[in-house]
């Protein structure tokens, strides 16, 4: 599978400290061996709590550590996730995979387990991320609702529809997770706004279309059997 995106991962480190930053207008101060922020007024803005700050410039967010956990801090220096990590991976804007005593999980920025014990993921938009268990993917939401159990061998997304592979078979899912096709055929075109394939099952055969803007599928049967 090709990842789009490819995760920043942070493990515990002492952090590279960062002495001038455009994050929120925010800057890193050192009072009494630890550190906080201050705005361009110097007000003190984060409270001098953590042993080190460092800047994510590429999502806007700050790594903060606490003895030996991480947490990061938003563009406006409020809590985003709390340091109890021992590493983190950005996957997506305010979806993280991140290792808590040993587990591995994915969360989102409210700190809730859409999953774990996966072994990879794939960020496939904004609010849905491929993940596999035991070498099958399936896909998550942002807000935990699983999409699609993992079941297949791979998963893509098209528009707003799901291709799902097993066993060199090709399926359709909706952006919902409403499955359309299971994985059954050799392969799938599509014309405009319609995905179609032709299938022969018993005998007959089948031609299955799924429309992308309607969200549904159309079976046509043909008037003879093969022979």
């Amino acid at each position: 599978m090709i990842k789009l995106t490819q995760p920043i991962v942070f493990h515990f480190v002492v952090l590279v400290l960062f002495t001038t930053s455009t994050f929120a207008q925010l800057y890193p101060v050192k009072v009494n061996g630890k550190w906080g922020m201050i705005d361009s007024t110097g007000q003190l803005k984060i409270k001098p709590i953590y042993d080190g700050i460092g800047e994510i410039k590429s999502w806007n967010y700050a790594i903060v550590q606490l003895e030996d956990k991480i947490g990061l801090l938003d563009a406006d220096g409020k809590t985003l996730l709390s340091a109890d990590y021992e590493q983190i991976k950005v996957i997506q804007k305010n979806v993280f995979s991140v290792k808590k005593k040993g587990a591995v999980l994915l969360i989102n920025d409210k700190e809730k387990v859409l999953i774990s014990n996966f072994d990879d993921l794939l960020a496939l938009d904004e609010d849905r991320i491929a993940f596999e268990q035991q070498k099958k993917w399936g896909v998550v939401a942002t807000n935990g609702n699983i999409l699609l159990r993992p079941a297949y061998d791979a998963v893509a997304k098209h528009n707003e529809v799901f291709i799902t592979q097993l066993n060199d078979k090709f399926g359709l899912a909706s952006g919902v997770g409403e499955v359309w096709l299971t994985p059954m055929a050799s392969r799938l075109k599509q014309e405009k706004n319609l995905f179609f394939t032709k299938l022969t099952l018993a005998g007959v055969l089948f031609l299955i279309m799924g429309n992308l803007h309607s969200h549904r599928i159309f079976i046509t049967i043909n008037s003879f059997r093969k022979t």
